[in-house]
């Protein structure tokens, strides 16, 4: 949080004539953060989100709105200047204002949805927590623009050119792959069966895909997570995938 203070100091008095070029990764929403709630109640909500077993887009569309700087608050804290945002994406489809929980983006998720999602997975939120839920967020960015350098589609795609040149038979399963390791497992076992009864030769065959992963392989502390798991008793971090 201190790196994120002295970055809004210094774009405090920005002109219309100036420039902010922003790089944008996966993680984001754990490392540029302004609270406006207590740290304790953030560490909180983000540990019963995350032990809930919410996805990536649920986690950030209520954690956009407990900050001074996501869901686009950014990019009107440095308005009139523009705002160009560099983006490498860790987020399934690729949304912007869902990647580091959108700073410089417009917020396609709404108050309404924010309640709904604290209910239905029961989070118990604080009075303080539901004011800033009930703050709507940005839902136009007139001074930003973003570009995606960098995605697991972008990834997938230059690795099948790749492994086509050395002489590989590709076969692109998903790059949104949103389940359990376990079932992704049988997944994934069940198209190489398929493969193999077409008499194709799956030793010959590269396999791509990007795939959620289990919420407690990752830091609780809030970094970026795509999770889909049961509702289980906290484990420690020597969590296992099943494929």
């Amino acid at each position: 949080m201190e790196g994120t203070q002295k970055l809004l100091q210094m774009t405090q008095r920005l002109k219309a004539t100036d420039t902010v070029l922003f790089l944008l990764s996966g993680g984001g929403s754990a490392l540029f953060e302004s609270p406006l709630i207590s740290l304790d109640a953030l560490k909180g909500i983000t540990e019963r989100m995350l032990r809930a077993g919410m996805d990536i887009g649920q986690i950030n569309t209520i954690r956009k709105r407990l900050s001074a700087v996501k869901g686009g608050r950014f990019a009107q804290w440095c308005l009139p200047a523009k705002v160009e945002t560099i983006i490498l994406s860790d987020v399934l489809g690729d949304k912007d204002d869902m990647i580091a929980s959108g700073p410089t983006v417009a917020d396609s998720s709404t108050c309404a949805q924010a309640m709904e999602l604290a209910k239905k997975f029961g989070l118990l939120i604080s009075p303080e927590v539901t004011v800033c839920l009930e703050a709507e967020t940005p839902k136009q960015i007139t001074n930003g623009h973003c570009s995606i350098i960098g995605s697991v589609r972008q990834l997938c795609s230059a690795a099948m050119e790749r492994a086509g040149a050395l002489g590989y038979e590709t076969v692109f399963l998903t790059d949104d792959l949103s389940c359990e390791a376990s079932r992704a497992g049988r997944e994934i076992g069940n198209r190489l069966k398929r493969h193999a009864a077409d008499g194709r030769k799956a030793r010959r065959a590269g396999f791509l895909l990007k795939m959620q992963v289990d919420a407690h392989a990752l830091s609780p502390s809030g970094g970026s997570s795509s999770v889909k798991r049961p509702n289980l008793p906290p484990r420690n971090s020597s969590s296992r995938m099943r494929a």
